[in-house]
């Protein structure tokens, strides 16, 4: 099984104290970097919640969120900031004396509450929310890991579809290899003709193995061969694989290349093209492949 880099997946849980309210998305890293947004009341778990994503994550830029919702009286009581809430009754009560009469309306307290910093957060039972949100946070990662999985197997259909091309391609180019060497003796010998030139047949031979020897991409196109079977086994093989494939793809590009500079014929020369194509193509799914 491979796993894509980008995937999403969220959930929800209830608790007897609040609901936990989670998402999580990814796209690809060539490191494991994530990014943990948790309340601050929270915030002395988050080393712990960063342990159990190594558990399961090894590449990919996360973004994950937790938000505590339908919080319980239970749960504890507001912290506020009463210093500023001191300032600002104040400073409500000079501008008041400022105002004309007519200008002067109720005050609400709960204004001063929507004052940014005055609500710094909610005392929270930590001890006993601790293993709901770890419980939970696995889960997430669960169904996280099902959606990258998902699609990590349209990923695998892509690559192996682009490969079945691949090698039509390449035994058409092995295929007319053979008659590019007969097209260069005739076209060889005529030109030795129409400037009623005599030469040595032996001669000619050896010109004419010596192209030949140039001319010869038989290797590469074993090679070719050879990367095509081994990103078949290595997608068979799932797990951890993208480095590996990434690795793969240069070497497919390097024989493609290869190929291109050896080639005499136009109708290899344009298969040269729809091969390197049909790589770049696989080497851009497979970025993001974990």
């Amino acid at each position: 099984m491979i796993l894509s880099m980008t995937a999403y997946a969220n959930l929800e849980v209830e608790t007897s104290f609040c609901a936990l309210k989670w998402e999580i998305r990814g796209v690809n890293h060539r490191y494991l970097e994530l990014s943990l947004k948790i309340p601050d009341a929270i915030r002395e778990i988050e080393w712990d919640l960063r342990d159990i994503a190594r558990q399961h994550l090894s590449r990919g830029k996360i973004d994950c969120v937790l938000k505590l919702d339908k919080i319980e009286e239970t749960m504890g009581e507001l912290i506020m900031d009463l210093s500023l809430v001191d300032r600002l009754i104040a400073a409500t009560g000079q501008i008041t004396e400022r105002l004309p009469q007519s200008m002067v309306s109720s005050f609400s307290p709960f204004e001063i509450l929507h004052w940014p910093g005055v609500i710094q957060g909610i005392n929270i039972n930590l001890p006993e929310l601790k293993p709901k949100i770890t419980e939970s946070f696995e889960l997430l990662l669960e169904n996280f890991i099902v959606a990258r999985a998902r699609e990590g197997r349209a990923l695998k259909s892509f690559i192996q579809e682009r490969i079945e091309r691949m090698k039509k391609e390449i035994a058409a180019i092995s295929r007319h290899t053979s008659s590019v060497l007969e097209d260069y003796r005739a076209k060889l010998k005529g030109r030795l003709q129409e400037f009623n030139v005599t030469v040595d047949s032996d001669r000619l031979e050896q010109e004419i193995v010596y192209i030949a020897q140039k001319m010869d991409i038989s290797e590469e196109l074993d090679r070719l061969n050879m990367h095509l079977e081994e990103v078949l086994d290595t997608i068979r093989q799932g797990k951890v694989v993208g480095r590996r494939l990434d690795f793969l793809m240069q070497e497919l590009n390097r024989e493609a290349n290869t190929l291109g500079s050896k080639s005499q014929s136009g109708i290899i020369t344009k298969k040269i093209v729809e091969l390197k194509v049909l790589i770049e193509e696989m080497r851009e799914q497979i970025q993001n492949i974990e």
